[in-house]
């Protein structure tokens, strides 16, 4: 099913976190209500209200998104955790023949 085994990490992690703000602004955008933020001392008598409701294919896809976002995190983090950063080792390249000064002008004239 997939390449190599398995996704890069990068292109996990990056879609996770893309999933989530694209989550979060589709929730955003269909939002419906009132929102409030108190800041007080001491600092419990603080209050966050949110009052009101998102609807539609937007509330839809939003939570659909922000559900994949971790799922795509943790995928990522296994996939760092297990070694799929590593890069696979190159073999290194022999050595080159010398060649002598007719070879070498022959072989870069074009035909």
């Amino acid at each position: 099913m997939l390449a190599d085994g398995a996704m890069k990490p990068k292109i996990l992690l990056t879609c996770a976190l893309l999933a989530f703000f694209l989550g979060l602004g589709l929730l955003i955008a269909s939002w419906n209500g009132n929102s409030s933020v108190t800041a007080a001392w001491p600092i419990r008598s603080s209050e966050v209200k949110l009052t009101g409701s998102a609807n539609g294919w937007r509330a839809m896809a939003g939570i659909a998104s922000l559900l994949l976002s971790p799922i795509l995190l943790l995928w990522g983090l296994i996939s760092v955790a297990t070694g799929g950063l590593r890069r696979p080792r190159r073999e290194e390249l022999p050595e080159p023949v010398p060649q002598s000064g007719s070879e070498v002008k022959r072989e870069s004239t074009p035909l």
